[in-house]
């Protein structure tokens, strides 16, 4: 990605890797000045990112233990142009997974392409492209205006008085 790119931002939480990347580097005669790389977690590492600093790609393959790849999510998105595109690693994995589907019913996010590797135990990756900004407040995300249903009978009454209220005041705006 370094040698791609103007500049390649790179957060890993292995030492031993960045080190790697660098004597590639060095032996492939590539600036240093081409990357930054930030060896800590990326729940800790992605907070401390200037608020200025904007990024066209994004490559999310950190943990994937809910809810890491939201939180990864949740910073790249910040710092993540309109028209940028966002890839997430081991869609396979219900945590990367689901986030992804949050991404498809909220429609902030657009998928390009998505790979899928059964021979490698249905491996997955994903890239999304970034359509708009959204605030995290609840009511202006599409996917928080969706109910969960659980087929009982307590669902079954919200449902009905939720129809009929509508029948006497009106539309409610986040059913």
């Amino acid at each position: 990605m370094a040698g791609l790119a103007q500049h390649h931002t790179c957060i890993t939480d292995d030492p031993i890797s960045a080190d790697l990347i660098h004597a590639y580097m060095e032996k492939n005669g590539m600036p240093r000045s081409k990357l930054t790389m930030i060896v800590e977690t990326s729940d800790f590492a992605l907070p401390k990112l200037p608020a200025d600093q904007k990024f066209d790609f994004a490559f999310i393959d950190g943990g994937h233990g809910y809810p890491i790849p939201a939180l990864d999510w949740h910073y790249i998105d910040l710092h993540l142009k309109i028209g940028g595109r966002v890839g997430f690693d081991n869609t396979e994995i219900p945590a990367v997974h689901d986030h992804c589907t949050f991404l498809q019913r909220n429609e902030t996010y657009r998928l390009v392409d998505s790979l899928r590797f059964p021979a490698w135990g249905n491996y997955g990756a994903s890239f999304w492209v970034k359509l708009k900004d959204q605030s995290r407040g609840d009511l202006s995300q599409k996917d928080w205006q969706r109910r969960v249903t659980r087929h009982d009978f307590v669902d079954s009454m919200k449902t009905t008085i939720g129809r009929l209220a509508e029948k006497k005041f009106g539309k409610w705006p986040c059913s």
